[in-house]
């Protein structure tokens, strides 16, 4: 099954590769999975917080990979030191060390409230989860102000300012331990989250 990543007609755009890395003064950063919004229509809805649902999202991750390093290369210009097999990911620069994708657990911890996905062992006990009922919100995100505006998560009308800026609540995933873990990790964990979001909206028929 191919990664969706066409655009709903709706006005809400899926997140696409390309605007989930940031061209910074500093050079090229790729988005970690702790910066991926999540649009509050899906973060709200419990039927995605099911088991099946994070089968169903982590089948999607593979073929995902794939799109995201061919996008990344071509934005940064830059080639990313991993190998993509149909079987897993492994850095060119960790001895070839291959994670398995049959490895990853992608599950609900507690139905309706909590999806968790977690990378082997090997990846230093990094785990990433969202939960439906505590919100982790990235106040100054790095995605286009365009996409950032269609995925806001409002706190009723209370706006706060900092200096000139006024701060964008995005719905961001919960992650642990990601420095411990591995550029294929780290890239497995991204994916998951970018496809958990454009399903979601695809299945509330958010297209």
């Amino acid at each position: 099954m191919s990664a969706p990543q066409e655009r709903p007609s709706s006005g809400i755009p899926l997140l696409e590769y390309g605007d989930l890395v940031y061209l910074g003064e500093c050079g090229p950063s790729i988005l970690k999975p702790s910066q991926i919004p999540v649009h509050p229509s899906v973060f709200k809805a419990p039927e995605f917080y099911t088991t099946d649902f994070a089968q169903k999202v982590f089948s999607l991750v593979p073929d995902s990979i794939r799109q995201d390093i061919a996008v990344i290369q071509a934005k940064t210009g830059q080639e990313l030191p991993v190998v993509l097999t149909p079987d897993g990911i492994s850095d060119k620069e960790s001895w070839g060390r291959e994670e398995l994708f049959k490895d990853f657990n992608a599950f609900a911890r507690f139905e309706g409230i909590q999806v968790t996905i977690e990378p082997p062992n090997t990846a230093g006990g990094t785990n990433t989860y969202l939960r439906r009922t505590e919100q982790c919100c990235d106040y100054y995100p790095a995605i286009p102000e365009e996409l950032a505006r269609k995925y806001e998560y409002k706190f009723g009308d209370a706006k706060s300012e900092i200096g000139s800026r006024t701060p964008m609540a995005l719905i961001v995933w919960n992650v642990h331990n990601l420095n411990c873990a591995p550029l294929p990790v780290q890239l497995t964990l991204r994916n998951f989250a970018i496809m958990f979001n454009n399903l979601g909206l695809q299945e509330l028929g958010i297209k």
